[in-house]
């Protein structure tokens, strides 16, 4: 009995975990603003310093002249790949007016792995970090890859979503911030 009770709770925890629910879309709950929580609203973009994948130093706070759009991913997400190119062709439109930063959140990920997946991508020319103390998971709260938060220029959130982000959704955000600043 002890051990169905410890392989039962184990299926639960297992079917319940962010890594299980990785890549599926999750429910909108605001039809314009993705799944931005009422807590998320105003949340301030926090003093964070990452590695980019060129060896420079990253820090968040630096980033507050512009809007900046986050994207929590990880180099083996397969499902992250058609919002970093969606990404890229945002970068495209809108160049200096925005910055954008692919986060790799996987501890064990490697400057080529990230590279690589850079590359299936099609070598978009935004910011690429990887963050391996998972500073971006806890300070955001990320449940699942395929995180997207968009900041205004005074870095406040006023997007998130936990799904894959259409080009179009993302230059609708990004286009109602800019034609505000």
């Amino acid at each position: 009995m002890k051990r169905w009770l410890t392989l039962g709770l184990g299926l639960a925890f297992l079917l319940a975990s962010p890594l299980w629910n990785q890549g599926r879309a999750a429910p909108p709950c605001c039809p314009d603003l993705g799944n931005l929580q009422a807590a998320d609203l105003g949340v301030a973009l926090p003093d964070l310093t990452l590695q980019t994948l060129e060896g420079e130093t990253l820090k968040f706070r630096d980033l507050l002249d512009r809007p900046v759009v986050l994207f929590v991913m990880a180099s083996w997400c397969l499902s992250c790949v058609s919002e970093a190119k969606a990404l890229g062709k945002l970068w495209e439109k809108y160049g200096d007016k925005v910055t954008l930063v692919a986060v790799d959140v996987d501890r064990s990920t490697t400057p080529e792995r990230l590279k690589r997946f850079k590359e299936a991508a099609g070598n978009p020319g935004y910011i690429w970090a990887m963050d391996p103390k998972g500073e971006v998971v806890r300070a955001f709260r990320v449940r699942t890859l395929d995180t997207t938060l968009i900041f205004d220029a005074q870095g406040k959130v006023v997007y998130r979503d936990e799904r894959p982000t259409s080009f179009e959704t993302l230059d609708r955000v990004v286009g109602e911030l800019l034609k505000g600043a």
